[in-house]
């Protein structure tokens, strides 16, 4: 970018205003263009020694340097823009860094966390730094208490993704964060006085940007009788966020049993969500979670209006997908991934579809289908692991009678199109007869 060296001072900045440039470049400070009587300059000095019958080139010099300095500042206004992203009167407004999908370290890089979760034998987190090739992977042993309330997203617009942590008390309605964060203190605690049917209250987090504004929010989950109502704390960008607002509710529902996935499945600018749902009715027995729900699933599209959602109707998928995830194809709205098993031929399946009018429907184009043998998708994510703006698909497999892991599998991402999956990583195995693996 082109600096130029005009001397400090005030500058037109359009609609009668001017800014001040301080030598090198331009500040957020503004004021009214003075609209008062004008000094004249001061006459120039006589012609030196010896030009009595000489015109002056002076002028000409100052005045040519003079048209070089307007020029460039108009040039440096309309380049650079300073007052874009800023309220009337000069207060500037911080714009959310670029965030590449799941980078949490800063390199440009996607990465993974995994929880394994072994009843009886504790809680593990996995930390999978991508390379551009594949996982080094990190273990740490973590309370098994707050393993199933961790996210990760930018939270404060530093462009790094941030694990945030929650717990929801029943008794005094309090919802609480907990921030890996080193800049910035986590989100102030909130009340929201949710109410089940037969048991504890309880509430899930999902971070997306649902006004459409660069800025993460979020979204919380909680129950409300037989449905769960939907909250949004608008964030600032900057680690704050606004009181909850309640943006809508999904009937016949109960936190364990809803999945919500973020993502601009529309491509208005603002996160819509796609939520797997109960196809079926849920009974007093399910609602309290004395008979845990093995009906059939269903989705629904729930669409953000940037203030509100309006919740799309039930519908049944036919693909029998284990696992489904959004993803960022670096153009245009969000996609949706369905990872299923066929049995006969030991493949695991993947479909990409549009999510329009409330249905999935299935791009045109090949299916995947990765060798698996017995193992099953049990959790899948989305992370640009190769820092190219697309963003690539992570999961993981295990047989689901012996209990083995299969590796990390990364299905890289090009112009919206899946590539074939390659191994990134192993797995630690399970050390009970049972265990759990996710993504956070």
């Amino acid at each position: 970018m082109n600096r130029y060296s005009a001397q400090p001072g005030w500058y037109p900045d359009g609609d009668g205003w001017e800014r001040w440039w301080d030598g090198s470049g331009w500040t957020a400070h503004r004021r009214q263009a003075e609209t008062g009587p004008v000094q004249p300059p001061a006459p120039p000095p006589g012609p030196g020694p010896g030009g009595a019958g000489r015109r002056p080139w002076w002028p000409w010099a100052v005045l040519v340097l003079a048209l070089v300095v307007v020029v460039g500042v108009g040039v440096a206004l309309a380049v650079v823009r300073p007052w874009e992203g800023e309220e009337a009167g000069g207060t500037a407004v911080a714009e959310p860094a670029p965030v590449v999908t799941g980078d949490q370290d800063g390199d440009g890089l996607g990465d993974v966390v995994l929880t394994l979760f072994a009843p009886g034998d504790g809680t593990t987190e996995l930390l999978g730094t991508s390379n551009g090739r594949g996982f080094d992977l990190r273990a740490e042993e973590i309370d098994s208490a707050v393993a199933f309330a961790n996210r990760w997203a930018d939270w404060d617009g530093d462009g790094l993704e941030e694990q945030l942590s929650w717990s929801y008390d029943d008794g005094s309605g309090t919802l609480a964060f907990r921030t890996t964060d080193t800049d910035g203190p986590a989100p102030d605690p909130v009340t929201l006085s949710f109410a089940a049917d037969g048991r504890d209250a309880d509430a899930a987090l999902i971070p997306g940007d649902f006004d459409g504004d660069g800025a993460t929010d979020l979204l919380v989950e909680g129950p409300q009788g037989r449905l769960d109502e939907l909250w949004v704390m608008v964030g600032g960008g900057d680690g704050t966020f606004a009181d909850p607002v309640l943006w809508g509710a999904l009937p016949n529902a109960a936190v364990n049993y809803t999945l919500l996935t973020p993502g601009d499945f529309d491509g208005d600018g603002d996160d819509d969500i796609f939520a797997e749902v109960p196809a079926e009715t849920l009974t007093d027995a399910n609602h309290s979670y004395e008979d845990y729900y093995s009906g059939a699933d269903g989705y629904r599209q729930i669409t953000s209006t940037g203030t509100s959602f309006e919740v799309g109707d039930v519908v049944e998928p036919t693909d029998f997908a284990w696992a489904y995830v959004a993803f960022d194809p670096g153009t245009g709205p969000d996609l949706v991934a369905g990872l299923g098993h066929n049995a006969g031929s030991g493949e695991i399946i993947v479909t990409t579809y549009e999510l329009a009018d409330g249905r999935l429907a299935a791009r045109p184009g090949p299916v995947l289908r990765d060798p698996a043998g017995e193992l099953r998708v049990t959790a899948a994510t989305a992370s640009d692991v190769d820092g190219d703006g697309d963003d690539d698909l992570v999961y993981v497999a295990k047989d689901l009678d012996t209990q083995e892991l299969g590796e990390i599998v990364v299905l890289l991402g090009e112009d919206g199109a899946l590539q074939a999956g390659t191994g990134w990583g192993r797995l630690p195995q399970c050390r009970t007869d049972s265990c759990y693996v996710w993504f956070e």
